[in-house]
């Protein structure tokens, strides 16, 4: 989705830090850039969020391949034990 369409989807979305990845180039290039940026919750923001580096330098193609909610992360533990084991 364009970046205008995911900004309108983030209204009906719980507030709350976000991972998005992203795809982004400038129309004379060829190659996109992929990444995954950091979006957090800042409710000082006409937006209620910023991104936590700027990495948005006046691409004119920008893509939202995906988001999740930072709390919907499942991050894999080094051992097999669980934290209620511990």
């Amino acid at each position: 989705m364009t970046i205008n369409e995911f900004n309108e989807w983030l209204l009906s979305q719980p507030i709350m830090d976000k991972l998005v990845r992203v795809r982004y180039k400038y129309s004379s290039n060829v190659n996109w850039v992929y990444s995954i940026e950091y979006l957090m919750v800042d409710l000082h923001s006409e937006d209620l969020y910023a991104w936590l580096y700027d990495w948005d330098e006046g691409q004119q193609d920008i893509e939202v391949l995906g988001c999740i909610d930072v709390k919907d992360i499942d991050v894999p533990l080094f051992n097999k034990k669980t934290e209620s084991e511990e």
